[in-house]
Protein backbone atom coordinates (compact mmCIF):
# COMPACT_ATOMS: atom_id res chain seq x y z
CA UNK A 1 0.00 0.00 0.00
CA UNK A 2 0.86 3.75 -0.38
CA UNK A 3 2.79 4.48 2.63
CA UNK A 4 3.68 8.01 1.77
CA UNK A 5 2.16 11.13 -0.50
CA UNK A 6 4.60 13.68 -1.95
CA UNK A 7 3.28 16.72 -3.05
CA UNK A 8 4.97 19.58 -5.21
CA UNK A 9 3.37 22.84 -3.98
CA UNK A 10 3.65 25.70 -6.57
CA UNK A 11 0.78 24.37 -9.46
CA UNK A 12 -0.47 21.22 -7.77
CA UNK A 13 -1.04 22.61 -4.25
CA UNK A 14 -0.59 26.47 -4.70
CA UNK A 15 -1.23 28.50 -7.77
CA UNK A 16 1.62 31.05 -8.09
CA UNK A 17 2.14 30.93 -11.43
CA UNK A 18 0.54 34.65 -12.45
CA UNK A 19 2.42 36.44 -9.66
CA UNK A 20 5.79 34.06 -10.45
CA UNK A 21 5.52 35.37 -14.00
CA UNK A 22 4.44 38.67 -13.36
CA UNK A 23 7.38 39.19 -11.08
CA UNK A 24 10.10 37.97 -12.85
CA UNK A 25 9.10 40.03 -15.94
CA UNK A 26 8.84 43.58 -13.46
CA UNK A 27 12.17 42.19 -12.49
CA UNK A 28 13.53 42.15 -16.20
CA UNK A 29 11.38 45.54 -16.66
CA UNK A 30 13.16 46.91 -13.67
CA UNK A 31 16.67 45.91 -14.50
CA UNK A 32 16.05 47.89 -17.65
CA UNK A 33 15.18 50.73 -15.88
CA UNK A 34 11.56 50.88 -17.87
CA UNK A 35 10.06 50.16 -14.32
CA UNK A 36 10.43 52.14 -11.16
CA UNK A 37 10.87 49.37 -8.23
CA UNK A 38 8.99 52.24 -5.99
CA UNK A 39 5.75 50.66 -6.98
CA UNK A 40 6.50 47.86 -5.02
CA UNK A 41 4.28 49.09 -2.21
CA UNK A 42 1.07 49.50 -4.55
CA UNK A 43 1.26 46.35 -6.79
CA UNK A 44 -1.95 44.89 -5.89
CA UNK A 45 -4.05 48.16 -5.21
CA UNK A 46 -6.38 49.46 -8.13
CA UNK A 47 -4.15 52.09 -9.39
CA UNK A 48 -1.28 49.13 -9.36
CA UNK A 49 -2.88 46.10 -11.06
CA UNK A 50 -4.00 48.63 -13.59
CA UNK A 51 -0.20 50.55 -14.07
CA UNK A 52 1.12 46.67 -14.62
CA UNK A 53 -1.41 45.29 -16.83
CA UNK A 54 -0.66 48.26 -19.20
CA UNK A 55 3.00 47.61 -18.79
CA UNK A 56 3.38 44.25 -19.59
CA UNK A 57 0.99 44.68 -22.19
CA UNK A 58 4.27 45.60 -24.31
CA UNK A 59 5.65 42.24 -23.66
CA UNK A 60 3.06 40.09 -24.17
CA UNK A 61 5.53 37.65 -26.03
CA UNK A 62 8.03 37.51 -23.69
CA UNK A 63 5.69 36.95 -20.84
CA UNK A 64 4.38 33.98 -22.24
CA UNK A 65 7.33 32.29 -22.80
CA UNK A 66 7.63 32.20 -18.76
CA UNK A 67 5.09 29.78 -18.91
CA UNK A 68 7.66 27.31 -19.96
CA UNK A 69 9.90 27.93 -16.94
CA UNK A 70 7.25 26.24 -14.61
CA UNK A 71 8.90 23.95 -11.92
CA UNK A 72 12.51 25.23 -12.63
CA UNK A 73 14.72 26.16 -10.24
CA UNK A 74 15.22 30.30 -8.73
CA UNK A 75 18.63 29.54 -10.09
CA UNK A 76 17.74 28.48 -13.79
CA UNK A 77 14.75 30.38 -14.19
CA UNK A 78 16.92 33.34 -14.06
CA UNK A 79 19.40 32.38 -16.23
CA UNK A 80 16.36 31.74 -19.10
CA UNK A 81 14.42 35.25 -17.61
CA UNK A 82 17.39 37.30 -18.58
CA UNK A 83 17.68 35.33 -22.31
CA UNK A 84 13.88 35.92 -23.33
CA UNK A 85 14.43 39.30 -22.09
CA UNK A 86 17.51 39.80 -23.56
CA UNK A 87 19.03 41.64 -20.47
CA UNK A 88 23.04 42.39 -19.59
CA UNK A 89 22.03 42.20 -16.12
CA UNK A 90 23.82 39.12 -15.11
CA UNK A 91 21.02 36.40 -13.53
CA UNK A 92 21.88 36.93 -9.69
CA UNK A 93 21.54 40.77 -10.41
CA UNK A 94 18.01 39.44 -12.01
CA UNK A 95 17.05 37.49 -8.83
CA UNK A 96 17.93 40.18 -6.50
CA UNK A 97 15.48 42.63 -8.13
CA UNK A 98 12.30 39.69 -8.38
CA UNK A 99 12.96 39.50 -4.62
CA UNK A 100 12.26 42.92 -3.99
CA UNK A 101 9.15 42.22 -5.74
CA UNK A 102 7.62 38.91 -5.00
CA UNK A 103 6.40 38.58 -1.25
CA UNK A 104 3.16 41.15 -2.68
CA UNK A 105 1.89 39.38 -5.42
CA UNK A 106 2.74 35.48 -3.63
CA UNK A 107 0.41 37.44 -0.65
CA UNK A 108 -2.48 38.17 -2.96
CA UNK A 109 -5.48 36.39 -3.81
CA UNK A 110 -5.26 38.13 -7.31
CA UNK A 111 -2.53 36.54 -8.02
CA UNK A 112 -2.44 33.28 -6.45
CA UNK A 113 -5.18 30.68 -5.02
CA UNK A 114 -5.01 27.32 -3.98
CA UNK A 115 -5.19 25.25 -7.02
CA UNK A 116 -8.53 23.70 -8.14
CA UNK A 117 -9.66 20.38 -5.81
CA UNK A 118 -6.60 19.99 -3.79
CA UNK A 119 -7.93 21.95 -0.58
CA UNK A 120 -11.03 19.33 -0.43
CA UNK A 121 -8.67 16.78 -1.62
CA UNK A 122 -5.70 17.20 1.64
CA UNK A 123 -9.43 17.44 3.76
CA UNK A 124 -10.21 14.21 2.89
CA UNK A 125 -6.43 12.67 3.26
CA UNK A 126 -6.41 13.71 6.86
CA UNK A 127 -9.20 11.24 7.41
CA UNK A 128 -6.40 8.38 6.78
CA UNK A 129 -3.95 10.01 8.95
CA UNK A 130 -1.29 8.92 11.21
CA UNK A 131 -1.46 5.33 8.76
CA UNK A 132 -0.43 7.42 5.60
CA UNK A 133 2.16 10.46 5.93
CA UNK A 134 1.92 13.29 3.16
CA UNK A 135 4.84 15.83 2.74
CA UNK A 136 5.62 18.74 0.57
CA UNK A 137 8.62 18.41 -2.33
CA UNK A 138 8.88 21.56 -3.08
CA UNK A 139 11.88 23.96 -4.91
CA UNK A 140 10.05 26.74 -2.75
CA UNK A 141 11.67 27.89 0.46
CA UNK A 142 9.82 26.25 3.26
CA UNK A 143 9.23 29.60 5.02
CA UNK A 144 7.17 30.95 1.61
CA UNK A 145 5.05 27.23 1.91
CA UNK A 146 4.23 27.77 5.45
CA UNK A 147 3.25 31.49 5.00
CA UNK A 148 0.69 30.01 1.93
CA UNK A 149 -0.86 27.73 3.97
CA UNK A 150 -1.30 30.53 6.55
CA UNK A 151 -3.08 32.91 4.04
CA UNK A 152 -5.01 30.53 2.05
CA UNK A 153 -6.25 28.28 4.37
CA UNK A 154 -4.41 25.09 2.77
CA UNK A 155 -5.36 22.09 4.86
CA UNK A 156 -2.37 20.99 7.15
CA UNK A 157 -1.60 17.21 6.69
CA UNK A 158 2.07 17.83 6.02
CA UNK A 159 4.28 15.62 7.91
CA UNK A 160 7.39 17.63 7.33
CA UNK A 161 8.82 19.59 3.95
CA UNK A 162 11.52 19.27 1.91
CA UNK A 163 12.33 21.75 0.28
CA UNK A 164 14.84 23.06 -1.88
CA UNK A 165 14.40 26.17 -1.86
CA UNK A 166 15.75 26.17 1.85
CA UNK A 167 19.57 27.57 2.60
CA UNK A 168 20.62 23.96 3.56
CA UNK A 169 20.41 22.85 -0.45
CA UNK A 170 22.58 25.81 -1.57
CA UNK A 171 25.74 24.67 -3.42
CA UNK A 172 24.58 20.94 -3.33
CA UNK A 173 26.36 19.24 -6.18
CA UNK A 174 23.78 17.39 -7.91
CA UNK A 175 22.40 16.37 -11.50
CA UNK A 176 18.84 16.99 -10.18
CA UNK A 177 17.97 18.75 -6.78
CA UNK A 178 14.73 18.15 -6.63
CA UNK A 179 15.09 14.06 -7.19
CA UNK A 180 17.65 14.44 -4.47
CA UNK A 181 14.91 16.34 -2.25
CA UNK A 182 12.39 13.17 -3.46
CA UNK A 183 15.26 10.67 -2.05
CA UNK A 184 15.74 12.52 1.04
CA UNK A 185 11.94 13.08 1.70
CA UNK A 186 11.67 8.77 1.45
CA UNK A 187 14.52 8.64 4.00
CA UNK A 188 13.30 11.17 6.04
CA UNK A 189 9.54 9.54 6.18
CA UNK A 190 11.41 5.74 6.53
CA UNK A 191 9.33 5.01 3.28
CA UNK A 192 10.67 2.99 0.05
CA UNK A 193 10.32 4.92 -2.61
CA UNK A 194 7.98 2.48 -4.40
CA UNK A 195 5.44 2.72 -1.53
CA UNK A 196 5.42 6.85 -1.97
CA UNK A 197 3.38 8.38 -4.54
CA UNK A 198 4.22 11.47 -6.10
CA UNK A 199 1.91 14.31 -7.41
CA UNK A 200 3.68 16.93 -10.15
CA UNK A 201 2.41 19.47 -12.03
CA UNK A 202 5.12 20.12 -14.85
CA UNK A 203 7.59 18.13 -16.91
CA UNK A 204 10.54 18.15 -14.85
CA UNK A 205 8.96 17.46 -11.90
CA UNK A 206 7.33 14.21 -13.08
CA UNK A 207 10.90 13.02 -13.98
CA UNK A 208 12.46 14.10 -11.10
CA UNK A 209 9.94 12.22 -9.04
CA UNK A 210 10.20 8.97 -11.22
CA UNK A 211 13.99 8.99 -11.69
CA UNK A 212 13.75 8.66 -7.80
CA UNK A 213 11.70 5.81 -8.03
CA UNK A 214 7.99 6.67 -7.39
CA UNK A 215 5.27 6.41 -9.20
CA UNK A 216 3.94 9.71 -9.66
CA UNK A 217 0.53 10.93 -11.04
CA UNK A 218 0.59 14.46 -13.19
CA UNK A 219 -2.15 16.42 -12.16
CA UNK A 220 -2.89 18.06 -15.71
CA UNK A 221 -5.32 21.28 -16.38
CA UNK A 222 -6.36 19.87 -19.88
CA UNK A 223 -6.70 16.47 -21.26
CA UNK A 224 -3.91 17.63 -23.64
CA UNK A 225 -1.65 18.04 -21.45
CA UNK A 226 0.72 14.69 -21.79
CA UNK A 227 3.18 14.63 -18.33
CA UNK A 228 5.53 11.78 -18.79
CA UNK A 229 3.96 10.82 -15.56
CA UNK A 230 2.97 6.88 -15.05
CA UNK A 231 -0.83 8.29 -14.79
CA UNK A 232 -2.09 11.67 -15.37
CA UNK A 233 -5.88 13.12 -14.09
CA UNK A 234 -7.75 15.93 -15.77
CA UNK A 235 -9.11 18.46 -13.91
CA UNK A 236 -6.33 18.76 -10.96
CA UNK A 237 -7.27 17.15 -7.95
CA UNK A 238 -11.41 17.11 -8.33
CA UNK A 239 -10.60 13.27 -10.22
CA UNK A 240 -8.93 12.52 -7.21
CA UNK A 241 -11.75 13.67 -4.38
CA UNK A 242 -13.97 10.78 -3.97
CA UNK A 243 -13.73 8.33 -1.28
CA UNK A 244 -13.47 5.01 -3.55
CA UNK A 245 -10.38 6.95 -5.50
CA UNK A 246 -8.58 7.42 -2.15
CA UNK A 247 -9.17 4.08 -0.58
CA UNK A 248 -7.42 2.89 -4.41
CA UNK A 249 -4.58 5.02 -4.15
CA UNK A 250 -3.47 3.88 -0.02
CA UNK A 251 -4.52 0.22 -0.07
CA UNK A 252 -2.99 -1.05 -3.06
CA UNK A 253 0.92 -0.79 -4.04
CA UNK A 254 1.18 2.65 -6.07
CA UNK A 255 2.39 0.61 -9.53
CA UNK A 256 -0.94 -1.74 -9.03
CA UNK A 257 -3.75 1.24 -8.31
CA UNK A 258 -3.69 2.88 -12.09
CA UNK A 259 -6.15 0.71 -13.67
CA UNK A 260 -8.74 1.13 -10.73
CA UNK A 261 -8.53 4.57 -11.04
CA UNK A 262 -8.96 4.77 -14.53
CA UNK A 263 -11.94 2.24 -13.86
CA UNK A 264 -13.21 4.74 -11.21
CA UNK A 265 -12.91 8.15 -13.08
CA UNK A 266 -12.92 6.99 -16.62
CA UNK A 267 -11.66 9.72 -19.40
CA UNK A 268 -11.02 12.28 -16.83
CA UNK A 269 -8.12 9.32 -15.80
CA UNK A 270 -5.57 7.98 -18.02
CA UNK A 271 -2.45 5.60 -18.69
CA UNK A 272 0.60 7.40 -20.29
CA UNK A 273 1.35 5.35 -23.35
CA UNK A 274 5.42 3.82 -22.42
CA UNK A 275 5.20 5.44 -19.26
CA UNK A 276 7.31 2.78 -18.11
CA UNK A 277 10.09 3.06 -20.55
CA UNK A 278 13.37 3.56 -19.94
CA UNK A 279 13.74 7.39 -18.44
CA UNK A 280 15.82 9.62 -20.07
CA UNK A 281 19.31 10.41 -18.42
CA UNK A 282 19.86 13.21 -16.26
CA UNK A 283 21.60 15.88 -16.74
CA UNK A 284 24.45 17.62 -15.00
CA UNK A 285 27.57 16.77 -13.31
CA UNK A 286 27.60 13.67 -10.37
CA UNK A 287 27.32 14.27 -6.72
CA UNK A 288 25.40 12.83 -3.81
CA UNK A 289 23.40 14.97 -1.69
CA UNK A 290 24.86 14.48 2.11
CA UNK A 291 22.64 11.72 4.18
CA UNK A 292 20.03 13.02 5.89
CA UNK A 293 20.99 12.30 8.95
CA UNK A 294 23.91 14.44 8.83
CA UNK A 295 22.01 17.56 7.98
CA UNK A 296 20.29 19.63 10.37
CA UNK A 297 17.42 21.05 9.71
CA UNK A 298 17.03 20.17 5.89
CA UNK A 299 13.18 20.29 6.19
CA UNK A 300 11.02 20.78 9.43
CA UNK A 301 8.08 20.09 10.74
CA UNK A 302 5.36 22.42 10.20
Amino acid sequence: MARLLLFDWDGTIFDSQRAKETSWALAALASRGVWDLAWCARLTTPDGIAHITQLLAACAEELARLHQFAGMSRKDTAERVRDVFRLSASASTLGEIRDQIRQPLLDSPLFCRPCSGASEFLALLSEFRPAVKAAVVTQTTSADVRRQIKLFAIPDIFTFLECAGDACYHGVDVPDVKAAAYAAACARAEVPPSDAIAFEDSPSGVLSARHSGIFTIGICASTDDQLPADLCVCPGFGVLDTQPVVTALLSRPPARCRDIICAQVGASAWPVPNSGRALPPRKGRGGRLPRHSSRPSISRSI
